[in-house]
């Protein structure tokens, strides 16, 4: 006869099994790290067992392996279970992934100087809090739109958070044009009496010349000048951005009679140093009554009398700039304070 086996032993041997797997789904529990990330943010994730490997449902997650748990990376908003295994054992988490809006800055890039530009802040999403600025010139630091007014370059950024927590930042460069934009040769023009000299200017896009007298054109870059008595002209130009701009001409007309060349160096006359910082020297073979001196605004800044073949003139309180020393009200000579 078989003999059975005793009801309280196999209560025994079941509660046994139950215990063994209930031992093992508590040593896999639970999975550690965070339930929300931005999109390319990353979190780390760990388990309480070793050996065993990370799935996701979702191609969204972007899981990298690691010594005792997983780099976990946002690729795109979503919601995804995250998967730990250990043979026929699971772990599970929900990850949410919220998405990170891209700031852009709209507005011109390049202005003139002092000109007035708008720049706006914008993103790719929705649900900002505000947009923080930071750079030269602005009418606002916590708004959408800023107002700016500037007269050099400025490097502009801007920082933003959206109700998730989701951040980003650009940046912005605003170009500004120099304030002088036209040079003209040769400034100033010297010209013996009734003859003619061109006058060439560069720097912007269209000129416009005044006075006309004595100019073959007003809207040209490139007039020619007859000497007929000395005028200061001036030349208004505009760029290709609208910046305007007008430099003084002066042209000075000398009655060459002692035979002194249109660009008014005299044989007979030295003057040295050229250039010169605090003082210079005018020499010649024969006597030196007067000497003038001119600034490129056609301005009279200096005067002396002489009586003498050699005068040493101060030039020290002079600003930098090209002049013209006007020897005996006849003979020109050109220099250059430093």
């Amino acid at each position: 006869m078989r003999k059975r086996t005793p009801i309280f032993i196999l209560y025994i041997r079941l509660l046994v099994l139950l215990l063994l797997v209930s031992t093992s789904a508590y040593c896999m529990g639970p999975i550690t790290g965070p339930s929300t990330i931005c999109r390319h943010e990353t979190g780390y994730f760990t388990d309480t067992a070793s050996g065993g490997t990370w799935s996701t449902t979702s191609s969204i997650i972007s899981i990298v392996s690691t010594s005792g748990g997983a780099n976990i990376t946002g690729l795109a908003a979503g919601t995804a279970v995250i998967t730990y295994t250990i043979g026929a054992s699971f772990d599970t988490a929900i990850l949410t992934v919220y998405p990170t809006p891209v700031i852009s800055i709209t507005g011109r890039d390049t202005i003139c100087p002092g000109v007035m530009d708008t720049l706006a802040a914008h993103d790719s999403l929705s649900g900002y809090m505000a947009f923080v600025w930071h750079g030269g010139g602005l009418s606002c630091y916590i708004c959408d739109t800023n107002i700016v007014v500037i007269h050099s370059t400025v490097i502009y950024s801007v920082y933003g958070t959206n109700t998730y927590g989701c951040s980003d930042s650009t940046n912005f460069t605003l170009n500004v044009f120099p304030i002088h934009l036209i040079s003209v040769s040769p400034s100033p023009a010297i010209v013996c009496k009734d003859s003619t000299i061109q006058l060439v200017a560069s720097g912007a896009a269209s000129y416009t010349w005044f006075p006309a007298s004595g100019l073959s054109c007003t809207s040209c870059p490139n007039p020619t000048a007859t000497g007929t008595a000395s005028t200061n002209y001036f030349v208004a130009g505009i760029n290709t951005y609208g910046c305007r701009d007008t430099t003084a001409v002066p042209l000075i007309v000398d009655t060459c009679t002692t035979g002194i060349p249109q660009i008014g160096v005299a044989k007979v006359l030295n003057l040295y140093p050229n250039p010169a910082t605090n003082e210079f020297i005018i020499s010649g073979n024969y006597r030196l009554t007067s000497i003038a001196i001119i600034n490129c605004l056609g301005q009279l800044v200096y005067m002396a009398d002489s009586n003498a073949n050699e005068v040493t003139i101060d030039v020290a309180n002079l600003i930098p700039g090209i002049y013209a020393a006007r020897i005996n009200n006849e003979a020109v000579r050109l220099f250059r304070k430093e």
